[in-house]
């Protein structure tokens, strides 16, 4: 088909070209106008104290992209419209369904909004999902880092316990000074009976053998005694240490905790009807774009059916005709319209 043959087309089925999109565009007028006035509420979440910091939990170089994620999957959780619809009476599926959040620009500050045929919900619903969602984001790692100081405290005391036990039941107060002591007094000992058998004195060297042997008794149980404290001593050592960290994780969450719960956190902008003319003017191109190419498509498929249905009865030859022309070739004579051609 040349351009003349679409021309002739679209000039033929012109009523199915203008009448497709004048349809659609009409009704995206209707839906627009004609339905309840819809109420748009925002919040805006500083996060200024939130991100960004070497104490933050969301820090380093890609810590504001991780808030953004981690903040924008809490607003959409099951549990958060939840507990907002236990708040404020309003269904959770509206929740969900007229909620959005989105960055300022490349900033981790988000902006929470909320889109209602109800204008008395639409603030307190926005408000609370933002609250909700940092919620969810800070107060479990709050509750994480207490527990994790609680099971240090708890290890602490237990091991103290234990070393405090030991010192109890073995009437030894520092095994490992005692030991160092016996130790000193078995060199001394021993030096000493060195010193008797190189001066000949066999007899006093002799003498010592016995309080050697017993020293040297002595000193192996201060020795079974000094590991057994020495094993209890570090258990309660890195047991403090343990208790320490915990200590400054559980300060630091429970810091983004509070902070997360300041009453500037989130601000909130008073309620506006969503502008009808900016909704139809971001409906109306696509809504018309798309029933354009539709009307082309029908037009373009009523033209195929339509010659599909010309050529069968042209091309069908009729039965008198194909009788007509077996007798002539039986009998040995040309057809009629032959003979009549070379007439």
């Amino acid at each position: 088909m040349e351009i003349i043959d679409y021309l002739s087309l679209a000039r033929r089925r012109l009523r199915i070209l203008i009448g497709v999109p004048l349809v659609a565009a009409l009704l995206v007028f209707a839906w627009t106008f004609l339905r309840p006035a819809e109420y748009k509420s925002t919040a805006t979440v500083n996060t200024a104290t939130l991100v960004g910091g070497e104490s933050n939990s969301f820090n380093g170089p890609q810590g504001p992209n991780q808030f953004v994620a981690a903040y924008a999957a809490a607003v959409n959780m099951p549990k958060v419209a939840k507990a907002v619809s236990d708040a404020t009476g309003v269904a959770a599926a509206d929740i969900r369904s007229g909620i959005d959040v989105a960055p300022t620009g490349a900033s981790p500050q988000m902006v929470v909004s909320y889109f209602s045929g109800d204008q008395k919900s639409a603030e307190p619903v926005v408000k609370g999902v933002a609250l909700q969602a940092l919620r969810e984001l800070f107060e479990p790692r709050a509750q994480a880092a207490e527990q994790g100081r609680e099971i240090a405290l708890k290890e602490v005391n237990s091991v103290s316990t234990a070393l405090a036990d030991f010192v109890k039941t073995k009437r030894i107060a520092d095994p490992p000074a005692n030991y160092q002591a016996q130790l000193a007094k078995v060199n001394g000992l021993q030096q000493q009976q060195a010193s008797f058998r190189a001066n000949g004195n066999s007899t006093a060297a002799a003498a010592l053998e016995k309080p050697i042997e017993d020293a040297q008794t002595v000193l192996v149980e201060l020795s079974a005694l000094t590991a057994e404290y020495n094993g209890l001593a570090a258990r309660v050592k890195a047991a403090n240490d343990d208790l320490a960290s915990a200590q400054r994780t559980y300060r630091l969450a429970a810091t983004e905790w509070a902070a997360a719960q300041a009453a500037e956190i989130v601000f909130v902008k008073p309620v506006t009807e969503v502008d009808r003319k900016a909704t139809l003017l971001t409906l109306l191109p696509s809504a018309v774009g798309a029933s354009l190419l539709l009307a082309v498509i029908l037009v373009l498929l009523m033209e195929l059916l339509g010659r599909g249905q010309s050529r069968k009865p042209s091309e069908a030859p009729s039965l008198g005709e194909t009788g007509a022309s077996s007798e002539s070739v039986a009998s040995g004579e040309p057809p009629a319209d032959m003979s009549r051609r070379s007439r």
